[in-house]
Parts: C-alpha cells; structure tokens; sequence
C-alpha cells in the first residue's frame, strides 16, 4: 500500500526537514496570539451565555431573522456588541427544541455581583433593576445607559413575532473567580498527565539506548514528552487562529480534547518505542543506531496511518453531521490526531535517536527474508 516506505528512505536524516511545517504552524499561532489573544469561551473568562428556547416549528425563517436582528441591534445599542464580546449563534434542533440563540457576553474583568445583574437584565429587562442594581451596572455600561429602553429578550421575540411565537430564556452564568479558578485547574490537570506519562515511559523504556535504567528511560521519556508538547501546541495554533477567523472558543470541551489527544498519540508512540527496543535486541551489532529507528519506523507505519484514518473518519463524520457545539470539540480532535500522528513517526524516533547518539555497526547486516 505505502511502497514508498519500502524504499531506502531516512527518515532520521531527514529529521530536520520534518521540523520545519510544525515550526511555522506554531509560529503562526504566537503570531496570532499576539495580535488578537486567546478567544475564551465563559468558563474561562467569566460572563453570562443565555439561550433562548422555543419551538421549532413555531417560527418561520422570516421571524427567526427578525429576532436575530433585533435582538443583535439591541445589544449593540447597550454597548454590547460582537466586537466587544458577546455572541450571537445559531443553534440546533436538540430533542424537538430549537436553540434559536445564544447570547454570550464574555466579561473577565467583571466582577461577580455586575454578572449577575447583568443576567438579570437580559432575561427581565431593564426596567425591572433596583436602583442599586441600575448603579452596579453603570459602572459596565455607562452613566448614561437607559435602562427603560432596554427590553427582554422574551420581550423582543414576542415584539418581533406579534407574539404568535414565546420565548423561554435560560441562562448560564460564570463569575470571575470560578472562571481563573477553572483554568488553573485545567493547567494543573495537563501538567499532571505529562508528568505522569513521563514517569511511565521511564519505567517502561529503561532498558531502550545505550544507557540503562534511569538515564535511558528519561531520555525516551522526554522525547515523547515533546513530541506531546508538539500535538498540544499545534492544537492551540488551530484554535488560536480558528477563533480570531471563525470565533472558535477555548472552553472545557478543548480541554477534553486535549487530553484526548495527549492519551491517543503516547500510545502511538509507544508502539514505535516498543519496536525500537526489539529491534535494538535483535540488529545492536549489526545495525546503527539510526538503521535500527528507521526500520523500526517502516515497521509501524502502515499500522499507524491505517488506525489514524479509521479514526478520523469517525471523527470526520460527526464533525459534518453532529451539531454546532459538538464541532467545537471535534475540530481539535481532527487536528491533534493529524499531529499526533506526524509526531509519532516522523518526530518521536528521532528524538530518541538524537538523544542516544549514534552507534556504528559493526558488521554488515544478514540479508533478511
């Protein structure tokens, strides 16, 4: 099938060619990340998400532009608009009800109380604050806000549908505090898997390289750790760019990915390892070091793009038919398996070559069967 890999092709020797596309890739991220920062979704950065639920079949396609208009004027005249923050999606038909909207006004440097009174307004109005809600949330809109002219939300669709249609919003509030405590705890959690996952491979591999114990475990270890390090900053190239084009977020669900992704590529990983230290028993005096990880490579690779394809197929099929919030969580999928699987082959071995130095054979290989 891959009759290229049966050729004589160094893969190790070419090890810094192979360098060059995850380099720029991520380069383009910082570059990214510098001009328009990180796109967080609420749980991050703190804020409100309200949604607004009604019937599928009650609303026309006439109506639903209607209220989208309406309902993206009326932020916008409060300050709120998508350039400061807040969203207005799509949604999808979930169990028979249609999530016409979702509104996400994205406040990190809020504090909790003016979130909440926000949310508050949004579901009720404006005109249903106290006065000392109405001075809390001068403080974020403005001396000069009216707050009778700002409608509800269940309000404008009844208004922009003659109220044949009712909307039932409900919300989804995150306060400051909670959204920096959560991404500590998601830093934390990856931290502690890579830790993890380099203590195993130095348990696993200690007896992989020309040092054993320790030594030898630690330097497999550390080249799948940044082999890892590649799939996840590829990742948060993507999204990086895919939020400041297409307002892809950082939410939990990416966090999920991530960690998904951090478990798929390690075990592709160790099955390369796990054919160097075979073939490392079996050509140590008859093959350099760079002969043994380049066979060890062709030997996998068949096996390794063929279960990467089937599973990205997989992916690929709900990425197309899944809705719009499962994408968020697919699309990175997508691109780690990609990466997880290029750093499996083409840049895992050859840190561990790298590392280990180089062996001379000692005598020319028997002709193999």
């Amino acid at each position: 099938m891959f009759n290229f890999m049966k050729k004589d092709w160094n893969i190790v020797k070419h090890f810094k060619y192979f360098i060059i596309a995850p380099i720029a890739i991520i380069l383009i991220g910082i570059i990214v990340l510098c001009f328009s920062g990180f796109n967080l979704g609420i749980e991050f950065a703190g804020g409100v998400e309200l949604s607004v639920n009604f019937e599928e079949n009650d609303v026309t396609q006439s109506q639903y532009n209607e209220i989208e208009r309406a309902v993206r004027n009326q932020l916008q005249e409060a300050g709120l608009s998508v350039s400061d923050g807040s969203k207005i999606s799509n949604g999808s038909v979930i169990d028979g009800v249609k999530f016409s909207y979702r509104i996400q006004i994205r406040s990190r440097d809020v504090d909790d109380p003016t979130i909440a009174v926000l949310n508050q307004m949004l579901k009720n109005g404006g005109s249903s604050l106290t006065e000392d809600n109405k001075t809390t949330l001068r403080t974020y809109l403005g001396d000069d806000f009216n707050f009778d002219n700002f409608k509800s939300i269940s309000q404008v669709v009844s208004e922009q549908t003659n109220g044949e249609v009712t909307a039932t919003p409900t919300d989804y509030t995150v306060g400051s505090s909670v959204s920096t405590r959560l991404f500590q705890t998601s830093l934390i959690a990856l931290s502690v898997a890579l830790v993890l996952i380099l203590v195993y491979i130095i348990v696993r591999f200690r007896t992989l390289g020309a040092d054993n114990g320790f030594v030898s475990g630690l330097k497999s270890g550390l080249a799948a750790i940044i082999a890892l390090l590649h799939d996840v900053l590829i990742m948060m190239s993507f999204v990086i760019v895919a939020g400041w084009l297409f307002d892809l977020q950082i939410t939990s669900t990416f966090v999920a990915a991530v960690v998904t992704i951090v478990a798929y590529s390690i075990n592709n990983t160790i099955v390369v390892f796990d054919r160097i230290r075979d073939n490392v028993k079996r050509y140590r005096d008859v093959k350099s070091s760079e002969d043994i990880v380049n066979k060890s490579i062709k030997d996998v690779f068949t096996r390794s793009i063929l279960t990467s394809a089937t599973t990205i197929l997989a992916i690929l099929i709900l990425t197309i038919l899944g809705v719009a919030s499962l994408r968020e969580f697919t699309l990175p999928i997508l691109v780690g398996l990609l990466a997880g699987t290029y750093s499996s082959l083409f840049i895992a071995p050859s840190l561990w070559k790298l590392f280990n130095g180089s062996s001379k054979k000692a005598k020319e290989p028997k002709n193999e069967k």
